[in-house]
């Protein structure tokens, strides 16, 4: 499976409410009206929620401010994607899409790329939502990997070293789902950069779900949770640049 990020800050003149509110309720149909002629299996919006452990986590990695949300647009594969985009129906309903992101998504302070998903830990077979009216509950990192480093290092490090530690620690961190979202180089993240005037890809985007808001509280209060996240951390600085990325919680809604 194929699946375009798409980061996003919201316009300026909107409130969080409003533009997630837009985006549920306006966006999302349209999304889904124009779902079969653009050939997408699945699209899922990703709000970011105001919870005062989004600065705690930002302060405890000098990371940037979150984003106002994500949305994630998958095809079954890339031969799928170019297909569909090559007829007039599909480049019409990409244009109707993109008009109406401009109603409230800031595209010069965003950015989208194409990606590809690893599962470290799976949670339950087929994946999960934190939807929100579940008590079920997202973290979401993207990052950019430190200067020194290729893309694929970054990669290597991340799949071999740092997963695996992640998956040492699930227990002591009440990890539900933990998987991988790492960025394809492709020419197509330039062509959809711009169009919209977007910022460069992030290089990848680590996500994490806890059953419910308890579970990770209960997780961070613990010594073994705290030793577990100092050493995460610590690992993370060998490929992160945290000053170039941003992290925080966040609610779902599966759109198709």
């Amino acid at each position: 499976m194929l699946k375009l990020v798409y980061v996003v800050r919201r316009l300026p003149g909107l409130s969080l409410d409003e533009c997630h509110s837009y985006w549920r309720e306006t966006h999302g149909p349209l999304v889904r009206q124009q779902a079969a002629t653009i050939g997408l299996i699945r699209y899922l919006q990703v709000y970011r929620i105001e919870d005062p452990l989004n600065e705690a986590m930002r302060a405890s990695r000098g990371a940037m401010e979150p984003y106002d949300g994500v949305a994630e647009l998958c095809w079954k594969d890339q031969e799928t994607l170019f297909t569909m985009f090559a007829s007039p129906e599909a480049a019409r309903a990409g244009d109707d899409l993109l008009k109406d992101e401009q109603r409230f998504i800031d595209s010069p302070r965003s950015s989208l790329w194409l990606a590809e998903d690893s599962v470290v830990i799976e949670g339950v077979p087929g994946g999960v939502v934190a939807e929100i009216e579940s008590p079920m509950i997202k973290l979401v990192y993207f990052f950019c990997r430190l200067p020194n480093l290729s893309l694929e290092e970054c990669h290597s490090y991340w799949r071999e070293t740092h997963g695996p530690l992640v998956q040492r620690h699930a227990a002591a961190l009440r990890l539900f789902r933990y998987v991988q979202v790492r960025t394809l180089e492709d020419p197509l993240n330039e062509a959809f950069r711009a169009t919209r005037d977007a910022m460069d890809p992030f290089d990848g985007v680590a996500e994490l779900w806890w059953k419910d808001r308890e579970a990770l509280d209960m997780a961070l209060a613990s010594p073994e949770g705290q030793r577990a996240s100092k050493e995460l951390i610590e690992d993370e600085r060998r490929f992160i640049d945290s000053s170039r990325s941003s992290l925080w919680l966040a609610k779902e809604h599966l759109v198709v």
